[in-house]
């Protein structure tokens, strides 16, 4: 095959990408998020969660849960932190003591068999991606390509 071609083709390709994303309504897609880490009673390793708030990220944070803060060190905790933190009663969420919480997850995660973290690892994974993806969306509409002359432009921007 000629290396020309091959380059032409790779070009056009882009092109063709680049033609669907001519308009991008970030509003739009900050909706669907939200819609998205709103659901409730989702079950993860037949433990039914509750939906993941501010107040509850910035809990999971305050504790120390890596996976809250953006590593990965310790993902079988974190992720039994997770499942701890969203399957207790709101209340009692909200009175953890950040000193004893990873005792507290330890004795929750004693009632569980090892592949409790099977199912439920790519799972909270996933839910904490979404949560991310929400955190930084930027409000507005973009037109593809160009630069906003502020990264971080828009109401929901962190």
């Amino acid at each position: 095959m000629n290396k020309k071609n091959t380059q032409k083709e790779s070009i056009n390709e882009v092109n063709d990408f680049s033609e669907d994303l001519n308009e991008i309504n970030t509003d739009k897609r900050n909706r669907e998020l939200d819609q998205d880490i709103l659901r409730s009673g989702e079950e993860i390793a037949g433990i039914t969660l509750r939906r993941l708030s501010a107040g509850d990220l910035a809990m999971l944070i305050e504790c120390g849960v890596g996976l809250a803060m953006g590593r990965m060190n310790n993902i079988a905790f974190d992720v039994g932190a997770i499942l701890y933190c969203q399957s207790i009663d709101k209340a009692k969420a909200r009175n953890i003591k950040p000193s004893e919480f990873r005792s507290d997850v330890y004795d929750f995660l004693d009632a569980y068999e090892p592949d409790v973290f099977q199912e439920a690892t790519p799972r909270v994974l996933e839910l904490i991606d979404r949560v991310n993806k929400s955190k930084t969306a930027v409000s507005g509409t973009a037109t593809g390509g160009g630069e906003s002359p502020d990264p971080k432009a828009g109401g929901r921007a962190g």
